[in-house]
């Protein structure tokens, strides 16, 4: 009886799965890369991402420019997005290399304070972001590269007053929101904007699209369970969800405090 019941339970959510995966458009979110050994949490080996890039062909995905994929990912037979945050140089300069040679789009979400600058902190280190004439250059050398804003300064935005939101997001979208953040960029004009947490996974709100975070350490297997749509599955189940929001708006706030007024 038990055990009749245990497949009953797993038949049920083995259903209720591939109707998420269905609607599930993975948009993948890196940061840094480097053709040596990575050297943060954020920065991913060009082997590693070859890798990862072969491992899309190989499972049949499409992969689509990211306005594409809002517009017509569910529609698209394994439709998947690749973004890149911060606007740092080894977007450019080594990760555009490869994608252009397979023929692949990019969308790079730089920030405003960063690029003009040319100079970021993360964490501990001390990182080159790209220039404005750089980007523009790349651009005209790529069609297949997006440029989306990702803020001003790079600071949590849940924690901006009114004046500072809406410079944060009247020239830059955002990650970590909240729903008056949402409202924001909504009025600002934007078409869409992505989410680096709790955003929605099945294109229902283009003002929270979900992203998957790959890192220095990302195996080959969670890899897998990231563009399969398994881990955005559990982490969206009814109560994991909840859990997950209350986690994150300590973890943000705790972030604005560490952090009041500056940029991250």
């Amino acid at each position: 009886m038990a055990l009749a019941l245990l497949f009953g339970v797993l038949a049920v959510l083995a259903i209720d799965y591939w109707r998420y995966y269905r609607r599930f458009v993975p948009v993948l979110l890196y940061h840094y890369f480097t053709d040596q050994v990575p050297t943060c949490e954020h920065e991913v080996s060009l082997e590693a991402f070859s890798s990862q890039l072969r491992m899309l062909r190989r499972l049949g995905f499409s992969v689509l420019p990211l306005e594409n994929s809002l517009r017509q990912g569910s529609r698209t037979r394994r439709a998947i997005a690749i973004t890149a945050d911060d606007g740092d140089t080894s977007v450019f300069s080594k990760a555009l290399p490869i994608l252009e040679k397979l023929a692949i789009p990019l969308t790079a979400f730089v920030v405003v304070d960063y690029s003009d600058k040319g100079v970021f902190q993360s964490g501990e280190q001390h990182r080159t972001a790209a220039s404005w004439d750089e980007i523009r250059a790349w651009m005209s050398r790529y069609p297949g590269l997006e440029i989306g804003l990702h803020s001003w300064t790079h600071r949590p935005l849940p924690g901006c007053n009114d004046s500072e939101l809406t410079r944060e997001i009247a020239e830059a979208a955002y990650g970590i929101w909240d729903s008056r953040v949402s409202a924001y960029a909504r009025a600002a004009g934007y078409a869409a904007a992505c989410a680096t947490t709790l955003g929605d996974a099945r294109g229902r709100d283009a003002f929270l699209v979900e992203r998957e975070p790959i890192h220095a350490d990302t195996t080959t297997a969670q890899f897998l369970i990231k563009v399969l749509g398994v881990r955005s599955y559990v982490r969206n189940f009814p109560g994991v969800r909840q859990l997950r929001q209350r986690q994150w708006r300590r973890a943000a706030m705790l972030e604005e405090q560490r952090s009041p007024g500056a940029g991250a």
